[in-house]
């Protein structure tokens, strides 16, 4: 899975948690944890992210880094 795939994968289950609650199928502490661990899982991908590029740039790639970060958030 890639970032992309991720980061919309987390909204997704974001606004399906809303809706519950919404809906009167979730309470307020049940949807406060998922969000918190919605909120820590992108997080932690955003940090690795990050130490990605920041190796990329270490080993003299930092021209390509952007690159494939952009085709693997993509897919490609």
């Amino acid at each position: 899975m890639n970032l992309t795939e991720l980061y919309t994968k987390q909204a997704s289950i974001r606004e399906e948690c809303i809706a519950k609650f919404e809906a009167g199928q979730m309470t307020t502490e049940e949807l406060t944890l998922l969000m918190n661990q919605s909120w820590q899982a992108g997080r932690e991908v955003g940090k690795a992210q990050a130490e990605t590029e920041s190796l990329f740039r270490e080993a003299g790639l930092h021209g390509q880094d952007q690159r494939w970060s952009s085709s693997k958030s993509r897919g490609a």
